[in-house]
This record gives C-alpha cells, structure tokens and sequence, in this order.
C-alpha cells in the first residue's frame, strides 16, 4: 500500500488515483536538472502563482517536500528560474536605470565586472553553480547531493528576480535607490532564511552556516571571474 505525498490518498497502483502522483518519485541529479533544461522553456505549465505563494511564505519546507517528492502543484524548479530571469530582463531592460560604471581600467577584469552589473539575472544564476557547491560543503551530512541543492537555489533566485522587479518599478516610479540600497541586502537576508528553513532546524547555527555558505559562495564566484579576467589580460595582453 502506497500513501501519495501530494494528497495523502492510499493505493496500490503505480499512479495515485487522486491526482495522479507517481508512487516512485526519482531522486533529483543530474538527469533530472538537464530535463528540466530542455523543457523548462518550452512549457509554461501550471503551478507558476502557488510557487511563488509558497516561496514567499514557506521556502524552506516547500522546495524540502518538493525534493522528496510532493511535486504536482509545483512549477519545475529550472523553468521557473528561466520564465522569472526573461520577467525581470525584460523589465530591466526598459525601465532600469543603475548601470554602474567600473572607473579603475584593468582590462577584463573590470569588462566581466562590469558585465555583471549590467546582467545581474545572468550574473546570478551563474553564481549559483558556486552557492549550490557551498550550501552542500556546509550541510552535507543532510545527505542532499549537488543537484538538489542547486534546485534550493533555482526557486530561491527565481522568487529573488520576481522580488527585484518589484523595486526595479519602485525606484523607476519614485525616482529612488532602493534596487541598491534594500534589494540586495533584503535578497541576502531571504536566502539565507530559506535555507536555513529548508534544512528544518530552528538551531540558530543553521542561520549561521546558512550564511557562511552564502558569503564563501559569492566570493569564490568573483574570484573565478577575476582569475578568468586576469588570464584574458595575459592571454590577450591586455
């Protein structure tokens, strides 16, 4: 006898009658991630405003059952990230203003460093490749692998991006700052929250790790891009 971990029905068939949930939810890895890819683009499926219900008020224990196999209200995790970076490059493009000029010339290095601040969605799920290997440092006796972590990071900087929109309109209609001056600090804040969440601990050291994870995560993103900027240098003799 089976239990669904979507409705909580019992049954003995592979699918539940309920709502169709499957009894062997695969574990999430790599297959899963580059499937995701492929369709995430394509199929712009149900689910899209319960996630980020979800994402705003339960993170953690959300993207956690999800992971474990509750997930037919879900949108999937790399087509949700896709559909909230095209949301808010779309919206930056038009109504952005904050293009912050890198004075000091040392080639590359300030080329990819200004890069990033024009292409700060493009520049954050780059940086998640960094963060996904960093949360599974920290917590790795949860027993999480690197592509469920890296799922964690593709809702939380999805709901991330759909937050930026918010005060990309905010600073475009009252003429303010707020996209530098609230935005980052509040996106630093919410991640490390919903992680701490997610690994369901209460423990103030989870907080803590949560947040070390972030920061290490962040700096060895923008070490990578300043050893790639230096070898362009070398490399291009900049």
């Amino acid at each position: 006898m089976n239990t669904c971990r979507n409705c909580a029905a019992e049954f003995e068939t592979k699918y539940c009658p309920e709502c169709g949930t499957s009894a062997q939810i695969k574990r999430i890895d790599r297959h899963y991630v580059v499937h995701e890819l492929q369709h995430g683009i394509l199929h712009f499926e149900k689910g899209f405003l319960f996630t980020v219900k979800e994402l705003l008020t339960r993170p953690g224990h959300s993207i956690r059952k999800f992971i474990e196999g509750d997930r037919a209200k879900h949108y999937k995790p790399i087509g949700f990230l896709i559909i909230c970076s095209i949301i808010y490059s779309f919206v930056s493009h038009y109504i952005g203003k904050y293009n912050t000029v890198v004075t000091v010339d040392k080639g590359y290095v300030d080329k990819l460093s200004q890069w990033i601040i024009d292409h700060y969605n493009y520049s954050n799920i780059i940086e998640m490749f960094f963060l996904a290997l960093t949360v599974k440092w920290f917590f790795r006796k949860k027993g999480y692998n690197y592509f469920e972590n890296f799922v964690l990071l593709s809702y939380l900087t999805g709901l991330g991006m759909l937050i930026g929109v918010i005060f990309l309109v905010i600073d475009y209609l009252a003429k303010t700052d707020t996209l530098q001056t609230v935005y980052l600090p509040l996106t630093i804040v919410y991640t490390v929250w919903a992680i701490g969440q997610f690994f369901n601990e209460r423990k103030w050291m989870v907080y803590l790790k949560a947040l070390l994870a972030y920061l290490l995560g962040f700096f060895m993103f923008m070490l990578s891009v300043n050893l790639l900027g230096i070898f362009l240098n070398v490399i291009l003799k900049k």
